[in-house]
């Protein structure tokens, strides 16, 4: 099976109605990354979608041998919108890193591994809807 560019994702729209969204990316993704989920990444209490469409390896030098550290999985969100009963794409969504969604506190958050200099910078970010958009409201170093 060769990469997938476009794809359709199910869904019913708020009348109840079967429909798809259809996900034209623009760019192939390895089909054994491709994962789709249900997730409400805006906490208004609607579900939402969150695609996984591709990933980082970070790597740093440890003596002269180039060390595998983490992966870092990337995603697409679209948002569903209650008014106009659609899904409307997220912009940006696909630079939070492994996004770990926090219903609780109303926040995601992400952690990003930069090779600097052959070594490792961690950034833990958390992100936050602030007037209808997402945003990083706090941020730390390791």
């Amino acid at each position: 099976m060769g990469d997938v560019d476009v794809f359709r994702v199910p869904y019913r729209t708020t009348d109840g109605t079967a429909d798809t969204l259809l996900c034209d990316l623009g760019l192939s993704i390895d089909p054994n990354v491709l994962e789709i989920q249900e997730e409400d990444i805006n906490f208004d209490g609607i579900p939402d979608v969150q695609i996984r469409v591709g990933y980082n390896d970070v790597y740093f030098d440890c003596e002269g041998q180039k060390v595998f550290y983490c992966t870092q999985y990337n995603y697409i969100g679209y948002l569903w919108n209650q008014t106009e009963g659609h899904f409307d794409l997220v912009e940006d969504y696909e630079t939070i890193y492994g996004p770990e969604i926090y219903k609780d506190s109303l926040c995601i958050w992400a952690t990003d591994y930069f090779n600097f200099d052959d070594s490792i910078v961690i950034t833990h970010n958390k992100w936050q809807w602030v007037d209808g958009n997402l945003m990083i409201t706090n941020s730390f170093k390791e």
